[in-house]
């Protein structure tokens, strides 16, 4: 799972990114994540993945290429990368957010 928070303030709230805004979906209200709510974000860690199914797809057509080529495909998958955000907000309380690298491009962005 990912885009979401999980733990600490707002704990399993989903985080969105819609116009331009940063979001927390939680109980079916919209929180607007901007400067007078959040303090600063740290990121504290991160975890790359293998796509199982962009492996499987460009080892199965690199076989067809060749005995090494189906290897060098399984190598060539596509990585997914999330990061492990702490959100420190004003009155002093923490998150902590897995979020994927496009919600990391916005958070750095705006913080």
């Amino acid at each position: 799972m990912k885009n979401y928070i999980i733990s600490g303030r707002l704990a399993g709230a989903k985080v969105k990114y819609k116009h331009g805004d940063l979001f927390y979906k939680a109980n079916h209200q919209y929180i607007v994540v901007d400067n007078t709510l959040v303090q600063s974000v740290k990121c504290i860690a991160t975890e790359e993945s293998k796509s199982f199914v962009s492996g499987l797809l460009r080892g199965y057509f690199g076989r067809l290429l060749g005995n090494n080529a189906w290897l060098a495909a399984l190598q060539s998958a596509r990585n997914h990368t999330l990061y492990t955000l702490k959100v420190t907000y004003w009155d002093d309380s923490a998150s902590m957010v897995l979020v994927n690298y496009k919600l990391y491009l916005h958070f750095m962005e705006k913080f």
